[in-house]
């Protein structure tokens, strides 16, 4: 679809990581910021996303979480 969300932030020299992210389409955007740890290859956040329709008022908030592993081939 083309559409991705990209963002950014901090990794603790423990493996604590809190990620901020931004998605802007024309029907709608959304902010989140997701926390967790790296421990080995994979990495488990947790977080929320704050949507904003175009055609609404206000936002609406999801909970969400991400789980990353790093495959070696």
């Amino acid at each position: 679809m083309g559409i991705f969300e990209r963002g950014e932030g901090p990794v603790a020299p423990g493996g604590d990581v809190t990620v901020k992210t931004r998605v802007d389409t024309p029907g709608y955007s959304y902010e989140a910021e997701y926390r967790g740890r790296i421990e080995e290859s994979t990495a488990r956040l947790t977080g929320s996303q704050r949507w904003k329709l175009r055609t609404e008022t206000g936002t609406i908030p999801r909970a969400c979480t991400l789980q990353l592993t790093r495959v070696v081939k």
